[in-house]
């Protein structure tokens, strides 16, 4: 009876450890494919840089730009030389990376793009990114857009890849 009880005793307490490793951190920490950079024992962190609806973007486009010349040209093609031009944001590239997603011109307002998350895999980094559209039923001006989003990630050596989700904005405040 003692031995049964150290037993279940023990299972509750791996259990435990597992449920709390899984809550805090993903399922994908037990299958290897964790939301954590290769390089880093620590989750992927993004952190927004800059995002509007502006864009001189036309079509779908994502970039990954890993150096202080390449986010320059980025710069000045999202914003030109205009005197209200935000300043470059310092990044350093030892440790971040930066990755612009443009969901190009759409005809209304209404229209959002956002980089969800990063996973990780054993071959690739994976780019989860969220495309908002307005709902049919939702009022919005009748004004062209072109929406992006600009986050610095954790440097990885793993190949770039993304996966679009769209959901649409019922009107309600709810989307799907």
């Amino acid at each position: 009876m003692k031995k049964d009880l150290t037993v279940l005793g023990g299972i509750s307490i791996v259990a435990i450890i597992i449920g709390s490793v899984l809550f805090f951190y993903g399922e994908g920490v037990l299958s290897g494919t964790a939301n954590v950079n290769s390089n880093v024992n620590s989750p992927a962190v993004l952190s927004v840089i800059t995002r509007g609806t502006n864009a001189p973007v036309t079509s779908r486009k994502n970039f990954l730009i890993s150096n202080a010349s390449d986010l320059h040209k980025l710069w000045v093609f999202l914003y030109g030389n205009a005197s209200n031009t935000p300043p470059l944001p310092d990044i350093d590239f030892s440790r971040e990376e930066v990755v612009a997603v443009f969901a190009g011109e759409k005809p209304t307002a209404g229209y959002e793009i956002s980089v969800a998350g990063i996973h990780d895999t054993n071959n690739k980094r994976i780019v989860a990114v969220t495309i908002q559209t307005p709902g049919a039923s939702c009022t919005v001006p009748g004004f062209q857009t072109s929406p992006y989003e600009i986050v610095t990630v954790p440097t990885s050596s793993l190949p770039f890849t993304h996966k679009d989700v769209i959901k649409t904005q019922p009107c309600d405040g709810t989307a799907s």
